[in-house]
């Protein structure tokens, strides 16, 4: 029967395990990093600035189904060794994409991949176990749905967060393939059963088809999704090493709650089918000792069956959970975290006015409405008034105090006013139809206080029933230059403002007919003239 005292031995042993792992990894970390420095050609093309992954950014083999591959070279004799042949890794990305994960750390892999190579993409650590800056390392990653096998170490010691979801045609994932990661959660689309073949005709099953030692370890995972169940899945690990599982070692943080709030499990695990029981052991390290939770001092539970926070302090937290696989107790990880459990806070009540109308908001003392310190709070949507423009939220009625909005900090009760300011006036918009400018007066329409009028001149086109049209002439007093003189032509309102056809028929008869009285009036004065001198 699994206990707390047997949950001790075990994070120890996975401890001193996971450490041992580590140092096996990093050592072929260095070889690829060794073998990637013997093939780091600089590109021959300019890198453009498209940050979109292709197949041009990966190292694949000639099927084009594989990314990143072991291959010969021959090493000429130096320093007293002689010429030789080694076999070494070709990492995942070339030269361009080592480039363009340096600007976009989100991986997309190509669809048509089958298998992910061993440490294809392994990120490099210093010798304390540490990033080392300036190296790009993958922060996200987006698996093809053509995916089926991901090999040792493949995505290890990156900077992946977020969650991973993995295809559902994949049959195996090798050991240690996502270790030392972000990740905070892993969504399975397909089951993997430990009977799945890597070509359909393939007489055996795929080798390694199953769940690897430590693949998902050391990652931040808080939930593990599954197809089916959890217990039709196969895990590769050997029963006298059960640290070696591969969901062990998650390391969640600090989880903060307050006296008086319930404890909430920090990890999950979501089967599609619900049948299949995953059990847990879960407790606490208390004045240096493993205790169950349910003998905890810091939580008590309640006639509900919850356990609620009863004493301020930190504490470390440690579950495991485990099931039944082939009707045998089997370890599915542990994880590791921190209760912090801190006095109650006291809430405070943030009242929003807008003439009647009133709104109230919970938050906690020394937060914004921002930080949702209370479930359910929100800043209230942004008031309306007829005519005027919301401007914003102030704890002055006139608008004269401290704006406030959901990143204010909120140090106790306090009411905030609605300000608002006029909106702006339409401005009117101009008719599109003026009349278009006489290129004689640039000045606009001439003017009728200038010059002596002559009788209207009533105009109609031969064969046209309609009414005639008028035209003002209109003679300027300054003696004109010929004998034509000059004239202008003022269009009345009923005459057609703009037209060509319409000026060219009016036109020629107001210039003949103005031509005309100018004649006729020179001739009675010289006649006049005449007779005076006589």
């Amino acid at each position: 029967m699994v206990n707390i005292v047997n949950l001790e031995k075990f994070i120890k042993c996975g401890e001193a395990r996971l450490r041992s792992a580590l140092s096996a990894v990093l050592s072929v970390g260095i070889g690829l990093a060794t073998a990637a420095f013997l093939l780091n050609v600089a590109p021959t093309e300019v890198w453009a600035d498209d940050l979109t992954w292709t197949r041009e950014d990966f190292n694949i083999t000639e099927d084009g189904k594989q990314i990143g591959y072991r291959k010969n070279i021959e090493v000429p004799a130096k320093d007293g060794q002689p010429a030789h042949t080694e076999n070494i890794i070709i990492p995942g990305l070339n030269a361009r994409g080592r480039e363009k994960l340096k600007k976009n750390p989100h991986l997309v892999i190509p669809d048509g991949i089958e298998i992910i190579h061993e440490v294809a993409f392994t990120g490099h650590l210093q010798g304390n176990n540490e990033y080392i800056p300036g190296e790009p390392y993958i922060e996200e990653l987006t698996l093809p749905q053509s995916l089926k096998v991901i090999e040792y170490g493949a995505f290890g010691w990156n900077k992946i967060r977020g969650t991973v979801v993995i295809p559902p045609k994949v049959i195996s994932i090798h050991s240690g393939a996502f270790l030392s990661n972000e990740i905070e959660k892993v969504v399975f689309q397909g089951v993997l059963d430990g009977k799945g073949k890597l070509n359909p005709n393939d007489p055996d099953d795929y080798y390694l088809d199953g769940i690897g030692e430590k693949a998902f370890q050391a990652n931040k995972i808080a939930e593990i999704v599954v197809k089916d169940n959890l217990g039709k899945y196969k895990f590769l690990c050997r029963k006298d090493d059960p640290s070696a599982v591969p969901f062990n070692n998650q390391e969640l943080g600090i989880i903060n709650i307050e006296l008086g709030e319930s404890y909430v499990r920090p990890i999950k695990v979501t089967q599609e089918s619900g049948r299949h029981p995953v059990m847990t052991m879960e407790g606490f390290k208390e004045d240096g000792v493993v205790t169950p939770i349910n003998n905890s001092k810091y939580f008590t539970r309640d006639n509900s069956g919850k356990l609620i926070a009863t004493k301020t302090g930190q504490i470390e937290g440690q579950t495991m959970h485990y099931d039944l696989y082939n009707n045998e107790y089997r370890y599915v990880g542990t994880w590791h975290y921190a209760y912090n459990i801190l006095p109650k806070s006291i809430v405070c009540t943030v009242t929003f006015v807008n003439g009647t109308n009133k709104d109230y908001v919970k938050v906690k003392k020394n937060k914004s409405i921002s930080d949702r310190s209370v479930a359910g709070q929100a800043m209230p949507a942004d008031p309306v008034r007829p005519g005027y423009v919301f401007k914003a939220w102030n704890t002055a009625a006139d608008g004269a105090g401290t704006a406030f909005d959901a990143q204010s900090v909120v140090t106790g009760d306090m009411t905030v006013f609605a300000i608002f300011a006029p909106a702006p006036q339409p401005q009117p918009v101009p008719n599109p139809q003026q009349p278009e400018p006489n290129p004689q007066h640039p000045g606009g329409e001439p003017s009728q206080t200038h010059g002596t009028p002559f009788p209207p001149v009533i105009l109609q086109q031969p064969g046209c029933d309609a009414a005639p049209k008028q035209a003002e002439v209109t003679k300027k007093t300054a003696k004109p230059s010929s004998a034509r003189g000059e004239t202008t032509v003022t269009p009345q309102d009923d005459l057609p403002k703009t037209g060509e056809a319409m000026t060219q028929l009016i036109l020629p008869g107001v210039l003949i007919l103005a031509g005309l009285s100018l004649v006729g009036v020179v001739l009675r004065r010289q006649t006049k003239h005449l007779k005076q001198e006589k």
